[in-house]
């Protein structure tokens, strides 16, 4: 046998010993095996039957739509009706009688204010070149009695929103009461919302500045449990809890408002102090009795 031949063939058994050693190591190594026994082990602090739960305690919690809305007054526009160069131009948010300057251009001449009111947007800069009909400023008359804001319902959201329900109204960390006035019967099928009017007292906030809108639509009776606790379990959200009987169970919940350090949930099962797995509760067994050790 030729030395060539040799070296093939001792090539060959050495690749089928490597192939067969990679192919046991492969079935004996299960990366998801391994990281499930990892989480588990997250659980137990003394042993293996022993979970980390919360105790929850119930509070008064109120379930609300938060959305963003755009200020809409009686304002008025105002163009310009020359051409010309700016040289001066007064500041946005000031209130001003009829006829005060807001706007100075070359060789003197003004634009006025048409009516006592708050300039609330101004659309032009000093040095700036203006042409006839070209945007100058928005007026706001005080004498306008009604504030209305402008938003776009999302429409699940729809069917819980009636005139006269009570809104918040957040607009530079400052919070101002509203009332709904108008819910639209059609919807913006391109956008699934609907137009929606939140209707307020005289104020100052500008014509087409962006609030918040807080809209609350009940009040729960909700316990807090950390992101942690929540789970899906058959597509529903759910969390795992501690019996009398120091058994685990599964409940389906409803999540009633989320905050930075976890959500309030409510359940038709929950009494008035439950102990909630607050640490991988999949991997908590239904039915099983554990020891636990409560998480301030």
């Amino acid at each position: 046998m030729s030395s060539q031949k040799k070296n093939i063939i001792i090539s060959v058994g050495i690749f089928v010993v490597l192939a067969i050693f990679f192919g046991i190591g492969t079935a004996l190594y299960n990366p998801q095996k391994e990281f499930d026994k990892k989480q588990a082990g997250n659980i137990a602090k003394t042993g293996n039957l022993v979970l980390s739960v919360v105790q929850a305690m119930p509070n008064e919690v109120a379930k609300t739509i938060d959305v963003i809305g755009e200020v809409d007054q009686d304002a008025v526009v105002v163009n310009a009706n020359f051409a010309s160069t700016v040289v001066s131009v007064h500041n946005e948010g000031k209130t001003l009688k009829r006829g005060q300057n807001v706007i100075g251009f070359l060789n003197g001449v003004t634009m006025p204010i048409p009516f006592g009111g708050v300039v609330s947007e101004i659309f032009v800069d000093v040095g700036q070149n203006v042409v006839a009909g070209e945007k100058l400023f928005v007026a706001v008359p005080t004498s306008s009695r009604k504030t209305y804001v402008k938003i776009d319902l999302p429409m699940v959201n729809a069917n819980f929103v009636k005139n006269g329900m009570p809104v918040k109204i957040t607009y530079n960390d400052e919070m101002l009461d509203g009332v709904i006035s108008n819910v639209s019967i059609y919807s913006k099928y391109e956008s699934g919302s609907v137009k929606t009017t939140v209707e307020m007292e005289k104020n100052s906030i500008p014509h087409n500045s962006v609030v918040d809108v807080m809209i609350e639509i009940s009040k729960h009776q909700a316990f807090f449990v950390p992101k942690t606790a929540i789970f899906l379990h058959n597509d529903v959200s759910s969390v795992k809890i501690i019996n009398s009987q120091n058994k685990v169970g599964t409940v389906n919940i409803e999540i009633i408002k989320e905050i930075d350090d976890g959500f309030y949930i409510s359940s038709e099962t929950f009494v008035d102090n439950i102990k909630v797995v607050s640490v991988n509760p999949m991997y908590a067994e239904d039915g099983v009795e554990y020891k636990f050790s409560i998480v301030e």
